[in-house]
């Protein structure tokens, strides 16, 4: 069974992930993400992206960043396309040139971070391959 999530890890020790598009007016972006496992959320974007993508406003919510400082973004709806599937995902938009995807998307799934072989997976359960 394909991995729900397959990536690398760079010389940055950066989770980056393959084949991860967001919908659009004309035809799926792809993004250049990284999991993050910082970050709580299911997804942030690009703010540079906010025009090209379908998002559809939800609300505003706030968030504590790592220093510990609380801010309010707020959060869309988007359609990511991961593995020939589209899920729902509330999205913020970030000043970040990278797509952060966050431990909500991931929730009840198994993250392997091999840094042996640089790799990066997340499946759905344990006896995917």
């Amino acid at each position: 069974m394909k991995s729900f999530l397959s990536g690398y890890i760079n010389e940055d020790l950066e989770p980056k992930l393959d084949n991860i598009f967001v919908v659009s007016e004309e035809r799926p972006v792809k993004l250049d993400a990284i999991l993050d496992t910082g970050f709580n959320g299911e997804l942030s974007l690009p703010v540079e992206l906010k025009e090209k993508c379908k998002l559809e406003f939800v609300s505003v919510k706030p968030y504590e960043l790592a220093n510990g400082d609380i801010v309010e973004e707020d959060v869309y709806l988007a359609e990511l396309i991961i593995n020939d599937k589209i899920l729902v995902v509330e999205t913020t938009l970030t000043k970040s040139e990278i797509a952060l995807i966050g431990m909500e998307l991931i929730r009840n799934r198994i993250a392997v971070f091999n840094l042996k072989d640089n790799t990066v997976k997340v499946d759905n359960n344990a006896d995917s391959s």
